[in-house]
């Protein structure tokens, strides 16, 4: 219901940002909480990114989605270049518009963090740890949801590569360290 609002009232302002930026959002989201399956997000982000070609937040946000849905089934290399179309646009968006407290705020390395649920489909273990490792750096120390994320990541990485039982001994202390206020759905 609200991003239906958000959309009609993106539209009525006729602000291609902001339209795609809107439309990024309900995309992104419905892939991370989960009710939004991956050929519906691939349509919408598809019908989406041409809104805004020059790099922006939305067209980042619409990107990312569409990385993660191709990811999720299976269409590494598609992943791997909407990842990149994603991060071509990250980089070249104002730091002011992304780093200032908003709702655009998306430090880099959350940002990077993204990238890592994308390798780790494609069982690039290697990647996924090269990421982390620079996620590591960067992180707050206190903002331990987003360490577990990471845990999860390289998890989902052990496990696509076929090694459960280090996915395990990665995942569940990971999920069990992490206090019950810093957990999400």
């Amino acid at each position: 219901r609200w991003y239906r609002t958000a959309k009609d009232a993106a539209d009525s302002s006729g602000d291609a940002y902001l339209m795609a930026w809107v439309r990024g959002r309900e995309v992104l989201r419905s892939d991370y909480d989960g009710y939004g399956q991956p050929d519906q997000i691939l349509t919408v982000a598809l019908d989406s990114a041409g809104l805004v070609e020059v790099p922006s937040v939305g067209r980042m946000e619409i990107m990312v989605a569409a990385a993660r849905a191709y990811a999720r089934i299976g269409e590494h290399a598609r992943a791997h270049n909407a990842y990149l179309d994603a991060a071509r646009a990250y980089d070249a968006c104002p730091k002011a518009a992304i780093q200032a407290e908003s709702m655009f705020y998306l430090p880099e390395w959350r940002f990077r963090l993204r990238g890592a649920f994308i390798y780790a489909m494609a069982s690039d273990t290697v990647e996924v740890d090269r990421i982390i490792a620079e996620v590591a750096c960067a992180r707050p120390d206190d903002l331990l949801r987003w360490g577990t994320q990471a845990d999860l990541n390289r998890a989902l990485a052990a496990a696509r590569s076929g090694d459960p039982a280090s996915a395990v001994d990665i995942a569940v202390p990971a999920v069990e360290a992490t206090p019950h206020t810093q957990h999400t759905q």
